[in-house]
């Protein structure tokens, strides 16, 4: 059975960049740093992972491999081709600096399907966030990215002060006529992001922003564009499901994966339920990922809907649940209310939580039922809140003078 698992497998610290929005650069960097695994721990791991597979009989179809810059990890390419050898789906999340042709050729001989780059804002902003010349280096790894055997997509960190960029990126984008996967997810206060101090949105602002990226984007496959625009963030669900006239293509139909669809690994084994989330779950060098995934507590609690404050009430639980990394680095508690949810609601949600003290058999078939029938819930029931006059924002005749010459 293939649940659409995956691993986002983070197999080095190791990186030349200093991002100023990075979750990586936390109180805990040099430990991290200092601790990384070899080849044979990387193995150990899978073979772990492995395990858990054939005891119930499933797949992890995805792993994606990140850093870090994954490709400065020795041993990299040999984890890339122990996937390839098992049929794995492979995609690399790096930096612009190393893509080159012959790496490209390499990564590709090594069964990678896609390589994700960043662009976080145009050529000032980009560079103020990630190092002078950035954006040119990954404006260049993306054309050739995209005249390679490689697909290429490119994630947009938004924050208070590159939001309105984002627009002005996808249309750069769209003129390089070539065949992109763009998304963008909200920056999460941990790490260097803290120190930075880059802003955070108001749930108000969230709205407009995620409406005005609906409005630009569908204009944008009005002219047949060759972008593959994604649509991310759990809150789009909500949206969707509210206002089902309005083209999307959702990356996460079942909203937040944490506890369910996946789980990070960090450079040293440790196991955490999502990157952005910064509890650590176990380590993958000594613990099972049975134990880990099926049995640990805060994993167990993720996927129960009366822990949950707000969120767990709401009739688009399963679809979305917010973001329990954005509300911990803001509360310090996961299930807090998600402060950038913009809908007003309070209803009973569908969904019978089971209790904690439960088999592994019996916690891995509520998995299943639920993560495979995410709309469970949905239907039949009354809207239970109400989204204002802003779901029929219209971008403001200003804003689209800017992109009308924008495109001139």
């Amino acid at each position: 059975m293939n649940l659409d698992m995956f691993i986002q497998w983070h197999v080095t610290a190791l990186c030349p960049n200093h991002c100023r929005h990075c979750y990586m650069y936390d109180a805990d960097y040099t430990k991290l740093k200092q601790s990384e695994l070899q080849f044979a721990d990387l193995k150990h791991i899978y073979e772990n992972i492995c395990r858990f597979e054939n005891t119930h009989n499933i797949r992890v179809n995805n792993y994606y491999i990140t850093g870090g810059d994954p490709l400065l990890k020795d041993g990299v390419y040999d984890l890339l081709d122990l996937l390839r050898i098992d049929g794995r789906k492979t995609y690399i999340l790096g930096i612009p600096e190393h893509i080159t042709k012959q790496n490209i050729i390499k990564l590709a001989s090594l069964g990678v399907r896609a390589y994700q780059v960043s662009l976080d804002g145009m050529r000032e902003t980009h560079d103020y966030i990630r190092g002078q010349g950035s954006f040119d280096r990954t404006l260049q790894a993306i054309q050739l990215l995209s005249n390679s055997d490689l697909g290429v997509s490119v994630m947009y960190t938004v924050h208070r002060k590159n939001a309105n960029e984002m627009f002005d990126v996808l249309w750069l984008l769209h003129s390089l006529k070539c065949r992109v996967a763009f998304a963008f997810d909200f920056m999460i206060p941990e790490g260097n992001a803290v120190k930075n101090d880059l802003g955070l949105f108001t749930a108000e602002e969230v709205r407009d922003l995620l409406l005005r990226f609906l409005h630009e984007t569908n204009e944008l496959r009005t002219l047949k564009t060759n972008l593959v625009i994604n649509t991310k963030p759990s809150l789009f669900n909500a949206l969707f499901h509210e206002m089902p006239g309005i083209i999307g293509n959702n990356m996460f139909k079942k909203g937040c994966l944490a506890g369910w669809g996946g789980v990070s690994i960090l450079p040293n084994g440790d196991m955490l339920a999502c990157r952005k989330l910064p509890v650590v779950i176990g380590n993958l060098t000594r613990d099972s990922f049975e134990d880990l995934f099926l049995g640990h507590p805060v994993m167990r609690a993720l996927r129960r809907s009366h822990n949950y404050h707000i969120c767990g009430d709401c009739k688009h639980y399963t679809v979305c649940r917010g973001c329990p990394a954005m509300s911990y680095a803001v509360s310090q508690n996961m299930f807090a209310p998600f402060p950038y949810c913009y809908l007003f609601y309070k209803c009973d949600n569908d969904i019978s939580d089971l209790p904690l003290n439960i088999s592994y058999e019996e916690e891995f078939e509520f998995i299943r039922e639920n993560y495979l029938n995410p709309m469970k819930g949905l239907d039949g029931k009354p809207n239970c809140f109400f989204i204002d006059k802003a779901v029929r924002y219209h971008v403001s005749q200003e804003k689209r003078g800017v992109r009308n010459e924008r495109q001139s």
